[in-house]
């Protein structure tokens, strides 16, 4: 909710326009030969500022999460799932902590933070999926208390790609 209120004043006060710029490499006819294009604010102050609130408020939530899970943590099995989201929350918080400084280190080159962001946008979803669903797969094949590791083991038998260190 309050991450979409942030996005609309965002778009109200100071929207953000699609901006080419020509590089410095032309062609006989004095045409551009490269350009470079993404989207602007007309006052950068107000991205940084909307930035560091939307931020601001997923750190918050992400703080409250984890007290909720830790407040739950005595509650039976049946219907806890506290221990699965406090796994979803370390991930996105481990997956944040290591994509901003690899997103801020490829910020100049175009096609390699393409391909940094949707790794890393696949990687958030499995951390939120996987500890969510996997558990509730598994319960229903009737196998109460597997591990993690045993659950990975087993599925990658069952699709044919068993990677196995021998211990």
């Amino acid at each position: 909710g309050l991450n979409t209120v942030l996005l609309i004043c965002w778009t109200a006060i100071s929207p953000l326009k699609w901006v080419r710029v020509d590089l410095d490499s032309y062609d006989e006819y004095d045409r551009a030969k490269e350009s470079a294009g993404s989207c602007e604010s007309d006052d950068p102050s107000v991205p940084v500022i909307i930035l560091i609130l939307l931020a601001a408020v997923n750190v918050l939530a992400l703080l409250v999460t984890n007290y909720q899970c830790y407040l739950a943590r005595h509650v039976p099995s049946d219907f806890n799932e506290a221990h699965y989201v406090t796994i979803t929350n370390v991930s996105l918080l481990e997956v944040f902590i290591l994509g901003v400084p690899i997103l801020l280190v490829v910020n100049e080159e175009p096609s390699i933070q393409l391909g940094v962001r949707s790794f890393i946008i696949t990687v958030l979803c499995f951390c939120i999926l996987l500890p969510i669903f996997l558990p509730k797969f598994l319960r229903q094949q009737g196998k109460q208390e597997l591990n993690l590791r045993e659950a990975w083991k087993q599925a990658s038998v069952r699709s044919g790609m068993l990677a196995v260190n021998p211990q």
